[in-house]
């Protein structure tokens, strides 16, 4: 039971049909099409809002408080659009 649970930590997909993973290399890529730099940045841990089936990474300089710039994914069509604050 234990080595059942284990795998299942990392996956993050309970129900939705994509896993924390793939919506973070989604969003990625979607950021470096706005900043080459994105090397200068680190991406909060993605979180799912299951009233519109997406998902949400917050991206911030380095040792920044405040998020500069977002990413929406799409859980089903795994569209992402940038999000500018």
């Amino acid at each position: 039971m234990a080595a059942v649970f284990a795998s299942c930590v990392g996956c993050h997909a309970v129900g939705r049909s994509l896993t924390a993973a793939e919506v973070t290399r989604i969003a990625d890529a979607k950021a470096r099409s706005y900043r080459a730099d994105i090397v200068e940045f680190e991406h909060l841990p993605p979180s799912y809002d299951a009233s519109d089936d997406s998902w949400w990474v917050g991206y911030r300089q380095k040792k920044a408080r405040h998020v500069d710039f977002g990413v929406r994914v799409e859980a089903k069509t795994k569209k992402a659009w940038l999000v500018l604050r």
